[in-house]
């Protein structure tokens, strides 16, 4: 899926962003995934809140509000933390609270502390928390809307991750984007467009300024746009099919070749139009564009599937891991029917592999074999 807001996409996110300081966070996967296999990690993760390095309290309380919606964690402990002299504990703490309430009235300013704190890793994670609330507890704080908004037009990396934010809003921050779409800055009128896409159908009030913004002078924004709008309504289909076609063959590394692939994947059957387009790119196309045109092809055709499948298997002896790992989850999304690659699959996830790519091995395994 083109835009998987969920806890598992952020969480992928995370380990995309911090492969090269993985042995940080390792332990939190590590803790994560004994979990999710049913052990009690609660008691061990209030303990590590009093710790002395604030590394440590960050982490325990990052995983406290990852896990917070899905098992009893007491608000107690957390408490003290939101006057922590670390603001990067006081927002994981502030997160934590306002999962286990259901409401993060009294913690949002705390939150958008962090988001408008000009360290990488601090923004990053108080817009993950957005996330981590989800819909129902972020209606209850329609007045970050218009902060996320204003930090959307600061700067590029930070208006991709607020204007993803205001997508867990759902309805309520459609107004505000579709101001957005109009901005002087095309990095905020692209942002926009995508986080109107995540929504999917809950943005159908942004249909016709979509419309509009598919005209865009910027290419990255008019393809965002019919990319959102695919997303959004399996009506605009017809219209924007001709506009993805034009983007498979932008190959300039802005980006839109492998959105109009992904857009042209969610389509399925009725991007039909694209067959003809893709099997000639793929001829001589490499990495992330093979990788999304081949998976688009599966999807489309089932004339050209084994096309596409064969495309993707062969990835899984590339030496170089990025590709490796976008391959097992492009196999995952398609399920039973990749059932040839399990041999490979089940090879590479005995090998001496990171736990995230691990992880991406078993998920997919797991989706082949009709196992989730």
């Amino acid at each position: 899926h083109p835009c998987p807001i969920n806890k598992d996409f952020w969480l992928d996110l995370i380990h995309q962003l911090n492969e090269e300081d993985y042995s940080f966070h390792n332990p939190r996967t590590e803790l994560i995934a004994l979990h999710e296999k049913g052990i009690d990690i609660v008691p061990d993760l209030i303990d590590a809140l009093g710790d002395e390095d604030p590394l440590i309290r960050e982490g325990a309380a990052f995983i406290l509000c990852v896990i917070a919606d899905e098992v009893d964690v007491p608000e107690e402990p957390l408490l003290p933390l939101l006057d922590d002299e670390s603001l990067a504990v006081r927002v994981q703490a502030a997160g934590a609270i306002g999962v286990i309430r259901k409401d993060a009235r009294e913690v949002l300013q705390i939150i958008l502390e962090g988001a408008r704190s000009d360290d990488g890793d601090i923004y990053l994670d108080a817009y993950l928390i957005f996330a981590f609330l989800g819909p129902e507890i972020n209606k209850g704080i329609p007045e970050a809307i218009p902060v996320l908004i204003d930090l959307a037009r600061t700067t590029e990396k930070k208006s991709a991750l607020a204007c993803i934010a205001l997508a867990e809003f759902g309805e309520a921050a459609v107004p505000a984007l579709i101001d957005a779409l109009s901005d002087s800055k095309p990095y905020v009128r692209e942002s926009a467009a995508r986080a109107l896409g995540c929504m999917g159908p809950d943005a159908a009030d942004a249909i016709p300024a979509l419309r509009t913004a598919m005209q865009d002078e910027e290419e990255r924004v008019s393809n965002e746009a019919t990319l959102a709008l695919t997303m959004i309504s399996g009506e605009e289909a017809s219209l924007v099919t001709p506009e993805l076609l034009e983007g498979l063959r932008v190959d300039d590394g802005s980006g839109t070749r492998n959105q109009s692939a992904k857009a042209l994947a969610e389509l399925g059957p009725a991007a039909g139009k694209a067959v003809p387009v893709l099997l000639e790119l793929l001829a001589d196309v490499e990495g992330f564009d093979k990788l999304d045109m081949a998976f688009a092809l599966t999807q489309i055709s089932e004339e050209h599937f084994d096309i596409g499948f064969k495309l993707l298997y062969e990835e899984l002896f590339n030496e170089e891991d990025v590709y490796v790992m976008e391959a097992v989850r492009y196999l995952g999304e398609i399920g039973p029917k990749a059932s040839g690659a399990l041999p490979k699959l089940n090879e590479l996830h005995n090998d001496e592999n990171s736990k995230y790519v691990e992880q991406l091995i078993t998920r997919a395994i797991e989706k082949i074999e009709g196992d989730v």
